[in-house]
């Protein structure tokens, strides 16, 4: 399997499991079909994960932090839209992703 289609999947795995953990009530109040970043950021605000979990320090060395949360769908929209090329640190993404699932629901296995 090529990286491009591994990403995709990861993608893919990791919306499924945001629409698994949200209310089915709350994904249907919308005009538009829920995407991966509004499911990231509904996630986020129920407090199934916590955003402050996944700052890191802003590339621009300022000593700003930025939410590595807000680079999947970014990443995502660049291959599903025709970048064939993949950027660096498209591994650390598919690890971010593995990890956000993780959290996710042993969150709810141990309570808030």
């Amino acid at each position: 399997m090529n990286s491009r289609r591994s990403l995709n999947s990861n993608d893919a795995i990791l919306e499924m499991a945001l629409r698994q953990k949200l209310d089915p009530a709350a994904l249907t109040n919308r005009t538009r079909s829920w995407g991966l970043d509004s499911l990231l950021k509904t996630v986020a605000k129920e407090g199934c994960i916590k955003r402050d979990d996944f700052m890191v320090p802003s590339a621009s060395g300022a000593g700003d932090s930025m939410c590595s949360l807000d680079f999947i769908p970014t990443l995502r929209n660049q291959l599903m839209h025709g970048n064939i090329h993949l950027p660096q640190g498209t591994l650390d993404v598919m690890r971010l992703c593995a990890d956000i699932i993780n959290r996710m629901f042993s969150i709810a296995a141990n309570g808030p």
